[in-house]
């Protein structure tokens, strides 16, 4: 279930809330402490309103101020994220909230304002409940990641078990782990899958396109019988996964360098392309596979 949007308001504060915020800084400000996320996977509305772990960006000496200096703002309300020990024993606990692992916002339940700075790493930062929840985040990854790997050394795997594992492969951020499951994903061998047949005739039943490719293959113009198609098609097949692993090489290498980002946009539109063929050339051959193999393609595609 993909997490709700954080917008820029951030959190609600109640009018008690409020005045004490008022009280303390002469403004609202609120504060949403998240040490489980990063800049890029917070799920924030865009927006430049909200200052997003703004200590990334200050030293020491600028942390223990900056609350201070949001104060002085013309803003009438200041909102920011953060995960710093220093920003949040500036900040009264009624005008925080603490952002769960799952990107839930709830509650806090610590008094934070020049509070004990071990009460506040331990009880806040590193609430037991999260971090375990975090790491069983972690965890998850890493048995998908696993599930990736045991796929991948089994050597064969349908187009759509292909095209999955692959989209896992390119989201994982460690380029070490990334790269070399690429690496092995192309001696992956593409096998045949089991195509859907029409519930009454259990014919496997070709699209417009289908049928127009297999009719302008050299093998259909030429009338050989079902046994030479299908050699003459899996020697076509082989040439497409080889195809597809040199475009992916060559994407690999050209997504190191800016230079070449119009040359990879067309590459990877190429690479479509095969995978494209290749498809239906799996799902033709698995149709070739159940015909009588001295009978002659063109008899043979009648209905």
């Amino acid at each position: 279930m993909a997490t709700q949007k954080i917008t820029k308001e951030l959190f609600k504060l109640t009018p008690e809330q409020e005045q004490a915020s008022i009280t303390m800084y002469g403004k609202v400000i609120k504060c949403l402490i998240a040490p489980y996320h990063n800049i890029q996977n917070i799920p924030l509305e865009s927006n430049d309103e909200v200052y997003v772990y703004p200590e990334r960006d200050l030293s020491i000496q600028q942390r223990k101020e900056i609350v201070g200096i949001m104060t002085n703002s013309a803003k009438k309300e200041i909102c920011f994220v953060t995960s710093d020990l220093f920003l949040i024993l500036d900040m009264i606990d009624g005008c925080c909230r603490i952002l769960s692992p799952d990107g839930k916002i709830d509650e806090l339940y610590e008094k934070t304002f020049s509070a004990n700075p071990h009460t506040i790493i331990y009880k806040v930062i590193q609430n037991d409940v999260y971090v375990k929840m975090h790491k069983d985040g972690v965890k998850d990854s890493r048995n998908t990641i696993n599930d990736v790997i045991t796929a991948v050394n089994k050597k064969t795997m349908t187009q759509a078990e292909y095209d999955k594992n692959k989209a896992i492969i390119e989201l994982i951020g460690e380029d070490l782990i990334r790269n070399k499951l690429k690496q092995m994903l192309r001696d992956v061998k593409v096998i045949q899958e089991k195509f859907q047949k029409d519930s009454f005739t259990g014919v496997v039943e070709f699209s417009t396109e289908e049928s127009q490719y297999i009719k302008g293959r050299n093998w259909f113009k030429e009338n050989l019988t079902i046994k030479d198609c299908l050699k003459e098609s899996q020697e076509g097949t082989s040439k497409c996964e080889e195809e597809i692993r040199l475009y992916e090489q060559i994407i690999d290498l050209q997504s190191g360098s800016r230079s070449y980002k119009e040359e990879m946009k067309v590459n990877i539109n190429k690479k479509e392309e095969v995978q494209k063929e290749l498809k239906m050339r799996h799902k033709i051959e698995y149709w070739l596979s159940e015909q009588d193999e001295k009978k002659k393609i063109k008899d043979a595609l009648k209905p």
